[in-house]
């Protein structure tokens, strides 16, 4: 909290304009929008964003989840509101995204965000990237993971080649079979 503080006193803010601010750069609002419910300009809000947004970059966790058993998986964040007017014709409005099927990339305005945790101690790694291919979720995994931990995945090919015991959970079944020999049905049971 303190790198916020700094940032936003630098640009003599009331304290009801800090917290609002915060908020709706939480809940995703556009610098725009900020903008005109906080009667600021556009330019500051976005640079109060920015510093923020670099600021909580420089601070996520660069070591692995210390866990033994990790689930890694994707999701993909729809970009732009549905609604939000364009009157501006030299910024034409974002695609579609939540019309668009199958996976996300930052070029289809759907960034994936893929996300480690740890299953006992609930520790976190979330990374937006530009895509899911195979090189970016190996890394992922690689990166935030210790070499002997079991990884969940789905059967996403992109995490084929893990260099780690790799499980895949199946929508359709209960179990997981892991290329190590584990059976997540019978934790104790070895093949």
């Amino acid at each position: 909290m303190v790198f916020t503080i700094c940032i936003v006193q630098q640009k003599q803010l009331t304290p009801a304009q800090v917290v609002l601010l915060l908020r709706g750069i939480y809940q995703g609002e556009s610098s725009a929008q900020l903008a005109r419910e906080l009667g600021l300009s556009r330019p500051t809000v976005h640079c109060i964003r920015h510093a923020i947004e670099a600021n909580a970059q420089a601070m996520q966790p660069t070591f692995p989840v210390v866990d033994q058993q990790i689930e890694t998986d994707e999701r993909f964040q729809n970009a732009g509101k549905k609604s939000e007017p364009h009157p501006n014709p030299l910024a034409p409005p974002r695609r579609r995204a939540n019309k668009r099927r199958g996976r996300g990339t930052y070029a289809k305005d759907r960034p994936p965000i893929v996300g480690t945790v740890g299953r006992k101690t609930g520790q976190v790694r979330l990374r937006v990237v530009h895509q899911t291919n195979k090189e970016t979720l190996v890394s992922h995994v690689h990166q935030f993971t210790q070499s002997a931990a079991i990884v969940y995945t789905d059967e996403w090919r992109g995490y084929s080649g893990l260099n780690r015991c790799h499980a895949t959970a199946q929508a359709s079944t209960v179990g997981t079979r892991c290329r190590c020999g584990w059976d997540s049905r019978s934790p104790h049971q070895h093949h």
